[in-house]
């Protein structure tokens, strides 16, 4: 513990100087566990609430995520890249799940809302040479962590489109968190401090939809534009042998005086059926998928399959 202290600023509360000790003492042993890795990092002090990561002295770290078989940098500083660092994979494990049903080399995956590309970089390996992926991120932060996670990792089948995406083109006002890359949103959210304006484009225009051809996958997490982005997206709800995930927050949608049961009118009248994605406590395993007919409650994803198109996927 000494000759960690001693790599710490001396200036260092002694207790920030031992909750980060411990955690990267803890390191190595939470990287194995099956399950509960970033419950119990949160316990040890790094968890998404936990203050005085902002004092690290050495806040950015670069490693070597084996599940998505990429190099990765992290910022203590952040909650997203603590818990990414410490459990050793990246915490959204569902999505990554369902990639791995959904993508094979010669695929399409269009990464709406990508942040730093932890997706992208899954979707990468997934789709091979002759596959392509679009990462589509409107955070200057975001990309650039994204990019340099491309160049770490000498990615050269990702485009990387730098615009947000909505019901219609122009600007708009992106609220950035500069505690969370994660939490970049075009809603009035003046809490966040920062801001920057970005261009918006619809998702037909930003990604041309590919007429006919491979298998597409389109994952879309915007932090409660989500009916915004699927109202600009019409060629590709037209389009057959495509899949989407959603990120569907209906407080969020509301509160833009819009309703959420219009988003699932979309998906329907286009012939989709919907499915609510309920993570499995074990990494890497299925989650549960539940059919829905409305989109109400809390936060949660969810998988939206052309009914006509359902029996190609048998993990349903």
């Amino acid at each position: 513990m000494r000759s960690f202290g001693n790599t710490m600023n001396r200036d260092l509360p002694s207790a920030l100087a031992w909750r980060f000790g411990v955690c990267e003492l803890a390191r190595p042993v939470l990287r194995g566990l099956p399950a509960g890795r970033v419950r119990i990092a949160g316990w040890l002090g790094a968890g998404q609430n936990s203050a005085g990561w902002e004092q690290h002295p050495h806040p950015i770290k670069v490693f070597r995520d084996h599940r998505i078989g990429a190099w990765v940098q992290a910022d203590l500083r952040d909650w997203g890249g603590r818990w990414h660092y410490f459990a050793g994979i990246y915490y959204d494990q569902t999505l990554s799940w369902i990639m791995r049903q959904c993508l094979k080399p010669g695929d399409r995956f269009v990464d709406v809302g990508a942040n730093y590309g932890m997706h992208t970089l899954t979707a990468s390996r997934l789709v091979g040479e002759k596959g392509r992926v679009f990462a589509v991120e409107p955070s200057p932060a975001a990309l650039r962590r994204l990019k340099l996670h491309l160049e770490l990792n000498a990615v050269t089948n990702v485009v990387v489109a730098e615009s947000a995406v909505g019901a219609s083109a122009g600007e708009a006002r992106l609220s950035v968190d500069s505690t969370h890359l994660g939490t970049a949103t075009l809603r009035d959210h003046s809490g966040f401090g920062d801001a920057v304006i970005v261009p918006v484009g619809r998702l037909d225009d930003v990604v041309p939809v590919p007429a006919g051809g491979p298998f597409a996958l389109v994952k879309i997490d915007v932090e409660g534009l989500e009916l915004n982005v699927v109202k600009g997206a019409a060629g590709w709800l037209a389009r057959h042998n495509t899949v989407f995930v959603v990120e569907v927050t209906p407080d969020w949608i509301r509160g833009l005086g819009e309703d959420p049961g219009e988003l699932m009118t979309l998906f329907a009248n286009a012939g989709f059926r919907g499915f609510a994605i309920e993570r499995n406590r074990r990494y890497g395993a299925k989650p549960r998928l539940t059919p829905v007919t409305t989109l109400e409650g809390a936060q949660a994803d969810y998988l939206f399959v052309r009914e006509s198109e359902m029996r190609q996927f048998n993990w349903i």
